[in-house]
């Protein structure tokens, strides 16, 4: 087994941890210089399954399938599931494969079975794509093909399987993120965009939205971003309120950013203001970054 661990971890390409994921990886026996670690942006790393923050500190137990093709980090949606101990263990949870790489808090790296949660490898049809109800104007076309939408019976404009709302083609937005742009695609140039992308298999639930995947994300941040702004605005104990920033959202408090907050005539407020400071440093996205402003306030 440990042969085998050291062979499908030396395949993996090398990257060099950033300064974000040093915050989270000190905690580690040995510095990983794996994509098996690697996160872009602020550093972080979110659960697949229940979108739960992964990174903190100390970080989570989480695990990656090994079945999956292994794609780079900063590929949008890579559809090879990452989740958390919680996930892992649920039947609710599925996949089709069953061996996976178990990565816990002080970064050691092992291979584990899965024994709940595995389903069958289905199929993509048609009917999977929602149809786009409302009539459209003549001037619509697909965004795949650029034909206008004039066989509407027989190959009609769709959102993408597993969305709810109908969402259209993504488009990223600096300050809002993924924005839906009401434009859509022909039901079979979809499909076959999947087809040869590869992805026109899955298991679980249908989930191909980039616009639901990412309100899901969005949704997380501001939970945590709230809770914390909640944690310092009602708890009492600064200690307390120290270590759920540590656990939640991966800030250090340094010794002299302590002593500020100590001689401040405002515990809270000094704190709220160190704290929207390295959330704006730390978060390179500005979506993210509008969030931040939004819920803490501070100019």
């Amino acid at each position: 087994m440990e042969k085998k661990l050291n062979k499908l971890i030396s395949s993996f390409e090398k990257r060099t941890p950033t300064i974000n994921m040093m915050l989270w990886m000190v905690h580690y026996d040995q510095i990983c210089d794996r994509i098996c670690c690697h996160s872009s942006d602020c550093g972080s790393i979110r659960c697949s399954g229940c979108y739960s923050y992964l990174t903190g500190i100390p970080p989570s137990v989480r695990y990656q399938c090994i079945e999956c093709e292994i794609l780079p980090p900063e590929t949008n949606n890579n559809p090879r599931p990452e989740i958390c101990e919680k996930c892992f263990e649920s039947k609710f949870v599925t996949h089709n494969h069953a061996s996976w790489l178990k990565i816990d808090s002080k970064g050691y790296h092992s291979l584990v079975e899965r024994k709940f949660g595995i389903s069958e490898l289905k199929q993509l049809i048609i009917q999977d794509f929602p149809i786009v109800q409302e009539i459209l104007p003549s001037d619509e076309y697909c965004q795949i093909c650029y034909d206008n939408f004039y066989d509407y019976d027989k190959n009609p404009p769709v959102s993408y399987p597993g969305c709810a709302f109908y969402h259209g083609n993504p488009i990223d937005d600096k300050l809002k993120g993924l924005i839906d742009s009401k434009k859509y695609n022909h039901s079979e140039c979809l499909m076959n965009w999947y087809k040869m992308t590869n992805r026109n298999k899955y298991s679980g639930n249908l989930s191909y939205c980039k616009i639901c995947i990412f309100l899901k994300e969005k949704s997380e941040w501001e939970n945590i971003f709230l809770s914390v702004k909640t944690k310092i605005s009602s708890e009492n104990s600064i200690l307390e309120i120290l270590n759920y920033i540590e656990k939640h959202i991966s800030i250090v408090i340094d010794q002299k950013e302590m002593e500020a907050i100590l001689k401040g005539s405002d515990n809270k407020k000094e704190l709220n203001r160190i704290v929207f400071n390295k959330l704006i440093h730390l978060h390179p996205q500005e979506w993210l970054k509008e969030i931040i402003k939004n819920i803490f306030k501070y100019e």
